[in-house]
């Protein structure tokens, strides 16, 4: 159910509710709906309420287990004059109380044999004494955090507006831990990385996994930073459609024989990304000793272009063919490997390009290749057969042995 907006006087009824009736459950978004038990005298009374004008308790309908009911048998006329008033419902909840507690002080708990026939419900009670739980940490959060929860209180959805306005969900899927009233819960849905989402899950409170999920998120605004002035003045190859939990970019450095992935750790959001060079080993091999040359020039207070061109020793890095254009075959996309005309394979981008005709191939796809083809050779790990595309005679390391 999504929750609807509470003036201060109605959330002020809702905290009295859920302090001295933490068993009673609003089923409905309006509150105008109840189910759950009253305890009186260590016993517990299952009840639903139907509030149609709440939050006064005008017209308020009751329905009760049958010991409840021939409980306040004798005392019908004063319940019925209740419900025709137009007293709020909390302090209807407070009158009904003491007048069953009266009840059994006045001989009705033996009358009834209550103590022998008690209600046994304990999943029942189990479950809303975890949803009172649910509701002081909901409470604790705030309204304005809470996107919806769904009837059983299986499914909430929360929402936090980080320090550029953006929006950021965070869905929860909450279950029953067998014995103990407190409900767990595992992340179903975030923007955020597979790393950063198992810190979250870490909190065995909601209240703490949001916490942590706002911090986390801040801490992270450089990287993204970061990578969206890659995705607006950069040649990104990979990922096609970019997400916030994506903390990495592939990009043409020369294109389309030379490649880099940057790829940042969520979990060391100060420290430089880590660069890795894919293409020609000639090339490549050129470009990772200026790399490891110039590392030590990355400064934080610059921009990520201007890191990248320093240690790199660039002027420039290549911005994307306008849309007519395209320097690569028509029937391949820019980054796909030629053999399987996939970007990934299994996780994986491609690695080898021909050192002649520039084109990309995925090492698995290249070695399984060239290994069918007559006489390739296969020396200390590598293998050595002509180009799926222009023939010229290349090597490839065995999938195995590459790291």
């Amino acid at each position: 159910m999504r929750l609807a907006k509470m003036t201060s006087s109605h959330a002020d009824m809702q905290c009295d509710i859920l302090k001295k009736f933490p068993l009673l459950v609003p089923t409905s978004s309006d509150f105008r709906q109840y189910e759950g038990f009253l305890e009186a005298k260590n016993i517990l009374f299952r009840v639903s309420f139907v509030v149609p004008n709440y939050p006064s308790c005008e017209n308020v309908a009751l329905d009760c287990e049958w010991k409840l009911s021939e409980l306040l048998n004798y005392h019908r006329a004063t319940v019925s004059a209740w419900t025709t008033s137009e007293k709020p419902f909390n302090i209807f909840l407070d009158e009904l109380l003491a007048l069953i507690i009266r009840s059994l002080e006045d001989g009705g708990m033996s009358r009834l044999s209550l103590e022998d026939d008690s209600i046994v419900f304990e999943e029942q009670l189990d479950n809303l004494q975890s949803y009172s739980i649910i509701l002081s940490e909901l409470k604790e959060l705030g309204t304005e955090n809470l996107v919806s929860i769904n009837n059983d209180f299986t499914s909430i959805s929360l929402s936090f507006h980080d320090s550029n306005d953006h929006s950021h969900l965070l869905n929860l899927k909450l279950f029953n831990e067998r014995g103990n009233n407190r409900k767990h819960f595992g992340v179903v849905d975030t923007d955020l990385p597979e790393a950063v989402v198992k810190i979250i899950q870490k909190d065995g409170k909601i209240t703490k996994a949001f916490r942590t999920f706002c911090e986390q998120i801040e801490v992270l605004q450089n990287i993204w930073t970061s990578l969206f002035t890659i995705d607006q003045q950069c040649w990104v190859i990979d990922p096609v459609h970019p997400r916030k939990a994506d903390m990495y970019r592939r990009i043409y450095i020369s294109p389309p024989s030379v490649m880099a992935q940057i790829s940042w750790n969520p979990l060391k959001p100060n420290q430089p990304p880590e660069i890795k060079f894919q293409g020609a080993d000639a090339e490549i091999d050129v470009l990772r000793c200026t790399y490891e040359e110039h590392l030590e020039d990355w400064g934080p207070e610059c921009s990520i272009i201007e890191n990248l061109c320093s240690v790199l020793q660039l002027s420039s890095l290549p911005q994307p063919p306008p849309p007519t254009t395209s320097v690569v075959s028509q029937t391949v996309e820019t980054g796909e490997c030629i053999i399987c005309y996939q970007i990934q394979l299994e996780g994986k981008l491609p690695e080898e390009s021909c050192g002649k005709c520039l084109s990309s191939f995925h090492t698995a796809c290249l070695y399984e290749w060239l290994g069918m083809m007559p006489g390739s050779r296969q020396v200390h790990g590598h293998i050595s057969g002509p180009c799926p595309n222009c023939e010229t005679v290349m090597k490839c390391p065995c999938p195995h042995n590459v790291a």
